[in-house]
């Protein structure tokens, strides 16, 4: 594939190994020979950004990062430059049944995910216990941070998927993904990962037919069908693959790495 501008690359599942901190040596490697050659790029995650792994900041250095699954944009050096929010009403209407059906949920705030319901479920369920810090808040109590810190980006629900999926009807304006066994992503309907992507694409004057990019999750078919190049890692969703133009070996076994070497981004 020639002339490609730009590499969208998802973290967890595709650019390291859910439950690991750190990228595959030979990714890493992959990824700085695609950056000598000029060729930009761009973090989407479902993650906000003050969860993404300290590795992708020190070794890869990239040049945008949409987080939050499109939610927020952020620009190396820069800060957020573009957000998109949650209704308070919703956020109110939502813990209500979260609280009734005993499901954890934490919203992502710009400096910290804030539970509002169920603290110990959503924080066993979404960092394993895992102290830190201020950057979890329990706001069950209250469920008033908003009041004070604006409003969030996205969501986190942790709890019997059966429960979850008796919900999302009552909720038109958000999306609910399946993230893992017991766990959703969810989000603005109508703002993807995509919808924040093409603020940047459209920056740099770069096209989709110039980028590749890389996921494993569902929140990663939209920009898996817009780029030129779609590459679903082994690891994916049956559904995700079927969403890709190319099947990487896992993430275990440096797929994305392995992808670049297929096109001829990299010498073999």
């Amino acid at each position: 594939m020639e002339n490609v501008k730009m590499l969208i690359l998802d973290i967890d599942g595709t650019l390291i190994a859910r439950g690991t901190e750190t990228i595959r040596p030979a990714v890493v490697e992959a990824l700085h020979q695609a950056q000598a050659q000029g060729i930009k790029l761009l973090i989407a995650t479902g993650r906000a950004y003050y969860f993404i792994q300290q590795d992708v900041h020190d070794t890869l250095k990239p040049d945008y990062y949409v987080t939050i699954n499109g939610q927020c944009l952020i620009e190396t050096g820069k800060g957020i430059i573009e957000k998109h929010e949650i209704q308070e009403s919703t956020m109110l209407k939502l813990n209500k049944l979260c609280d009734e059906l005993e499901l954890g949920v934490g919203y992502k705030f710009d400096e910290s995910v804030v539970c509002q319901s169920h603290f110990h479920k959503f924080h066993w369920g979404y960092l394993k216990g895992k102290d830190v810090g201020s950057l979890l808040i329990d706001d069950t109590a209250e469920q008033n941070y908003q009041k004070t810190h604006g409003l969030p980006m996205g969501l986190f629900i942790i709890g019997d998927e059966e429960k979850v999926e008796s919900i999302t009807d009552q909720f038109p304006e958000l999306t609910f993904t399946w993230s893992y066994p017991q766990g959703y992503d969810i989000y603005s309907t109508g703002n993807d990962k995509t919808t924040t992507i093409e603020s940047v694409l459209k920056h740099l004057g770069i096209s989709w037919a110039e980028t590749m990019a890389f996921g494993d999750g569902e929140n990663d078919i939209p920009m898996l069908q817009k780029a030129g190049v779609g590459v679903a890692v082994a690891n994916a969703k049956e559904n995700v693959k079927a969403a890709a133009d190319y099947i990487a070996p896992s993430v275990d076994e440096d797929g994305v790495a392995e992808a670049l070497k297929h096109f001829g981004i990299l010498k073999a």
